[in-house]
């Protein structure tokens, strides 16, 4: 028999223990005691640097406040509701590489846009697609 299975003492115990551990303690015994290392909180660090500083969103709220909504309603006659629309259609075959890794839109770029954006109005409202060009293959 005393081989067999723990005594009633060490059986408590390990039944006690097991209590113990399940239960949830309290932030009085969580907190760190004085002296004691505490691990920083906060938003970490970058490891490398980021592939872009902006993204399609970044670069079209970017649009909308140096050109300004007027363009597209009153210049180009759009619905407030069709201007993010209309700008993602011109984002197709809009070349913004490189704005979207430097997060700057030059004022070269902003011309280009406005260039296009007044080509693209009329295909845009005749729902034609506005497909990037094709390379042609060499044969």
């Amino acid at each position: 028999m005393k081989n067999y299975g723990d005594t009633k003492s060490v059986a408590k115990l390990k039944s006690e223990t097991v209590k113990y551990i399940r239960s949830q303690s309290t932030p009085e015994v969580l907190a760190s005691k004085p002296g004691e290392f505490v691990q920083p909180i906060g938003p970490g660090f970058s490891v490398g640097r980021p592939v872009n500083q902006w993204d399609d969103i970044d670069f079209m709220k970017s649009l909308i406040e140096s050109i300004g909504q007027d363009f597209f309603t009153d210049d180009l006659k759009l619905k407030n509701s069709e201007i993010q629309p209309f700008i993602y259609y011109i984002f197709r075959n809009f070349d913004r590489k490189e704005i979207l890794f430097r997060g700057i839109c030059s004022p070269f770029d902003l011309s280009r846009f406005i260039n296009e954006s007044y080509k693209k109005v009329e295909p845009y409202r005749e729902n034609l697609p506005n497909n990037p060009a094709q390379k042609k293959k060499k044969k």
